[in-house]
């Protein structure tokens, strides 16, 4: 499978999950804060490589992508590299990649999970569990009555699809970008640039 196989499958997921969201937002009303960025800003996210093959691709087509490894390489912030803060000590701040963000960001605070009795129930962030109490509860229910959502272990799943060896693990997010634009600069390496 060619790297934009691999980068539109990516992306065909995404897109699916992106209309899922929408369409859950709409429904009940669930949003993140705006500027908000807390999220981002946990050093234990964990990720895996598939999802940030499409930004890794992004990067190389706008001759990004030695610049970012670079920077990767010499950076020991455990914070997303993407995540650019307003105010390092307020907490807000934006992704600067949102259109390749990968997996994980997409399906936080709008997804399901398997709680210790085997029901589904919404993982959302505490800052959305006490400012919108009443759509996480209201959401909630709706899951115990089989309402659907996204549920995290299917689109984890549906990447896995797309390539076992580049999502068979996860790690801490930057780690996984930085190996998702190694895989992308090798494959371009061994073959014409732009071409693939």
């Amino acid at each position: 499978m060619t790297i934009k196989s691999k980068v539109s499958a990516v992306e065909r997921v995404f897109s699916q999950l992106d209309k899922k969201i929408a369409g859950l937002q709409a429904q009940s009303g669930l949003h993140c804060i705006t500027n908000c960025g807390s999220c981002c800003k946990k050093p234990d996210v964990e990720a895996n490589i598939i999802e940030f093959i499409p930004l890794a691709y992004h990067l190389y087509l706008e001759d990004k992508l030695e610049t970012m490894l670079e920077e990767l390489n010499t950076r020991d912030e455990a914070v997303c590299i993407n995540f650019t803060p307003f105010n390092l000590n307020s907490g807000s701040g934006f992704c600067n990649q949102y259109e390749h963000r990968g997996l994980i960001c997409r399906l936080f605070g709008y997804s399901a999970s398997r709680d210790k009795f085997g029901e589904y129930v919404l993982v959302t962030c505490k800052l959305i569990k006490e400012s919108q109490a009443t759509i996480v509860e209201k959401i909630n229910n709706d899951l115990k009555k089989g309402k659907k959502i996204p549920v995290i272990s299917q689109y984890y799943e549906k990447v896995r699809l797309v390539d076992y060896n580049l999502s068979d693990q996860l790690y801490p997010i930057n780690t996984a970008i930085k190996k998702a634009l190694e895989y992308v600069a090798m494959y371009f390496y061994y073959r014409n640039p732009k071409a693939s």
